[in-house]
Parts: C-alpha cells; structure tokens; sequence
C-alpha cells in the first residue's frame, strides 16, 4: 500500500513538471512566466489553481496561459482572482490589501502600566497596541494598584481601528487633624485608632469617614468627612475641659490625692471634675486634710497645715537597780528612766537598755492627748536564756573550730604518710624500706586518730546549735 502512495505521488510531480515545461494543446513547449506576489500583511499564503505555492513575499514561475491565483491568511478575507500570464513574461501583484476579520484594540492610560481586561481575562499592560479582537460585545477593565478599577463596555466591528484612552481615579486622598487647645489626642477613623494629633495620613480611602478624638481629662468630639480622590482634606477638633487645676500647697509635707503620693511642699495638678481628697503628711503621725469638690474649668488653690499631734508618755524601768536605764522611742534617743515624754499620736516603739540587764522593747499605740505611764520590768543578762543562748553559741563556734584543727591535722598527717610511701617506694635498701615502711604506719595511723577525734567537735557543734536555739526561742 505504501509504495503504490509513492508510485502516485512520484507522478503526480512528474505531472507538474511537465506541465511546466509542455503546452496544454500538446504543441512544442514554451517558456514560463514569472511571478512576484506581495502582500498586506505579509506572510499570506499562495495558491495557483489550488496548489499552494509559497508565502508572501515570494517570486516564483508559472507556465504561460491563465490561471487562478488565491492568497489567503488566518483572520483575513481571502483575495482571489484570474491572472494571464505571458511567455517569458514578468508579472507582479504588490498592491494585494487583505482585510482584516477582527477589529484593532489600541488602549493607554494614565498612570502607566495598568492592567487591561477583556470580559476578566488580562491582555496586557498599558500601553496596549493593536490587540487584534473580533467582533461583538466586551466588558473593559482596567486595574492598578492605589487607582479605582474602571470598567466600560466596548463593542467592535470588523475592520475597527479603537485607540482609547482613560484616565483612573486616585483610590486615596490626604487627610490631617488637629485638635484644640491641646494636641496629642487620640484619633480613631471609622472606630479604629489610627494614631494621635497632629495626625497627617496621604492614603485615606475615598468615600465617608467618621473621625473622632480622645483625650484624658477632656471631653471629646466626632465628625464626618468625605474624602476624595486626590484631594486633601484638614480638620481641626475641638476638646472641651473635662478638669478643674488646683494648686495644693503644705510646707515640709508630702501631698496626696486621693490616697496616692503626688509631691512634696507644691505642686500644681489637673484633676477631673468631681470629688477628690486632698492630704499633707509632715511625719509619720502628723496629716492635714480635705475634701474638695473639682469643677471643671476652675481653677482653686488649696493650702494645707499639718498640725503635730501629740499623746504624753512616761517610761519607768524595774528592778530599781536599773533606773537610770537609756530610753529610745522611735529609735531615737530621748533620755534615762524615769522619763516623761511628748511622743506623737499613733504607734510608737519604745526600747529600754541598762548595763548588765538584757534589753527590753514596748510597741503601744496613743490616742491624741493620751497620758501613758509605763513600767518595763528588765532581766539580769548573768543566768537568763539570752544569757545562755549566747554561751551556747560559743560553745557551737569552739566545737567548728576543734573540727577543723583535727580535720586539717588528718590532713596534714595523711600529706607526711603519702610522702614517707613514696621514699619506700623508691627505697634501694632493706634497712631503708623498713625505716620508711615504720613512718608511713606511723603516719597513717595519727591520721587515722585525728579524723576520729573530729566527730567529737562535730557532735558538739550541732549539740550547741540546739541548745543555742532553744535559749533564744525561751528569751523571746
């Protein structure tokens, strides 16, 4: 089967050939003519009597006689028609126009470099040149980041040539805020905080925006704006005083509000409108204060006067063998036993020492003007259990100590024991292996007695620590 193909196939060019070369009536043979086709566009495809010949632009020969000459390209209108051609003779078509079965999209923008769509599908980038589209219906879109999307509906015929252009929207505009009489406000666009004024943002999206301001102490206030494109849009807010300011003054005292610590002799505060408590503090028991109503707005001085308050207390020591005893309160001293002294109202630390006799401490409380007569009975230190809890506690420091010197004297016995080995070790005689074989026993053996003798102290230290803690604990 395959090589009768070739059989006719091998014919058939034989065919032509001879066609080319032998006259259709048979006669003598005759010279071919020549052919040169070009086109618009180019590249098209040729045809002599339905036999493909080349593409255009393209020169080739024909036998002489008529015939029919066909060009034909995708998307274009074919051309055809009926040529004579001469012996020996020269023939060129260059004026063959194809008309096109599309239509011709051209579309630039400004910005640049802005997506085009065609019913969503991308085509390119702006500038987009003869886009080659077929006729009907199409829905434009062109896209670019920071612009509105613009869509137009677009209808082509054949043989449209469409040069468009559009210009995009900006998606953003500019907005600043201010506030006063004070800045440093928090801004919130549409309920989210986006920062504190002076606020200056160049992307605010178009449209209506809710914009609002908060601040401490100050009332705050909303607004509606409209941004758009392009266009740059100021605000300033008012604050409405939500505070009074107060200067509170006490000389040499510590100033409180409200129960937290502000200052010391002056300040000046912004306080929100309402009830506040105000107090100075000149010492620990010492304190003048009061409640004041804030409106906002006003501006009110407060001038505070701590005033000592005093309770009296006398201070008496026994057995009378200690009169004459020191007397601190407060840790500061104030004299000897008996003593009578102004103290200050509240809690109050009284301590009484006396040589020989332990230390004895009060902590009492006094009401203003209270008259307080105390007695501290005190304790001879020979024989207490402060007394015999510090003798324990010497006794715990002696048996460390006996520890460590019989420790160290282990040690030390072992360091001789270890160095009389090595000379045995190296001894080069009988008499001198015996000599140093005594020492090293001798040696060891004292090591030995002093590591025993060590847990006697050790046993000793924590018998005293025990005791020692015992006495401290009856002393209290």
């Amino acid at each position: 089967m395959k090589n009768t193909i070739w059989i006719l196939l091998l014919f058939s060019l034989w065919g032509l050939s001879a066609a080319e070369i032998v006259p259709a009536d048979g006669n003598t043979a005759s010279k071919p003519g020549i052919i040169n086709v070009i086109s618009q566009p180019e590249n098209a495809e040729i045809f002599i009597d339905n036999q493909k010949i080349g593409n255009t632009p393209f020169q080739f020969s024909v036998p002489a006689g008529s015939h029919e000459l066909s060009i034909t390209k995708k998307n274009y209108q074919s051309f055809t028609t009926t040529i004579h051609v001469d012996e020996a003779g020269f023939h060129e078509f260059s004026d063959i126009v194809l008309q096109p079965k599309f239509g011709l999209l051209s579309v630039n923008s400004e910005p640049s470099n802005c997506g085009v769509f065609l019913d969503e599908n991308l085509i390119g980038m702006t500038p987009v040149v003869n886009y080659q589209i077929g006729n009907g219906q199409y829905l434009l879109k062109l896209k670019s980041p920071d612009y509105l999307p613009l869509v137009n509906n677009l209808s082509v015929n054949l043989g449209d040539s469409l040069n468009l252009f559009y210009t995009l929207d900006y998606a953003y505009g500019e907005l600043s805020v201010t506030t006063l009489p004070e800045e440093d406000a928090t801004l919130f666009i549409d309920d989210q905080k986006v920062g504190r004024t002076p606020f200056h943002d160049s992307k605010i999206g178009i449209g209506k925006h809710t914009i609002k301001v908060k601040k401490e102490m100050w009332i705050g206030t909303e607004t509606e704006v409209i941004i758009r494109s392009g266009e740059s849009i100021e605000k300033t807010l008012t604050l409405t005083s939500n505070f009074a300011e107060v200067t509170l003054k006490a000389e040499n005292s510590k100033l409180f509000i409200d129960d937290q610590y502000k200052g010391t002799d002056s300040l000046f505060i912004r306080l929100t409108a309402g009830q506040h408590y105000f107090e100075a503090r000149n010492g620990e028991y010492l304190r003048d204060y009061q409640q004041a109503t804030c409106i906002a707005g006003e501006k009110e001085t407060l001038t505070l006067n701590p005033q000592p308050q005093y309770a009296s207390l006398t201070v008496n020591s026994a057995p009378p063998a200690t009169e004459g005893a020191q007397v601190c309160i407060n840790d500061s001293l104030k004299g000897t036993t008996p003593l009578t002294s102004q103290v200050f109202m509240g809690r109050n630390l009284v301590q009484v020492s006396c040589p020989g006799y332990n230390s004895q401490s009060m902590e009492l409380t006094l009401d203003k003007d209270e008259k307080k007569n105390i007695t501290l009975e005190m304790e001879l230190y020979q024989g207490s259990n402060l007394y015999k809890a510090d003798r324990w506690s010497s006794y715990k420091w002696y048996g460390l100590a006996g520890a460590g010197l019989c420790t160290v004297a282990g040690v030390f016995c072992n360091m001789l024991g270890d160095k009389a080995f090595d000379d045995y070790d190296a001894a080069t005689t009988s008499a001198d292996a015996k000599t140093y074989r005594d020492g090293l026993e001798n040696w060891y053996n004292r090591r030995d007695v002093c590591y025993g003798v060590s847990a006697a102290p050790v046993v000793w230290f924590f018998y005293s620590w025990i005791k020692e803690i015992h006495y401290s604990n009856k002393s209290k």
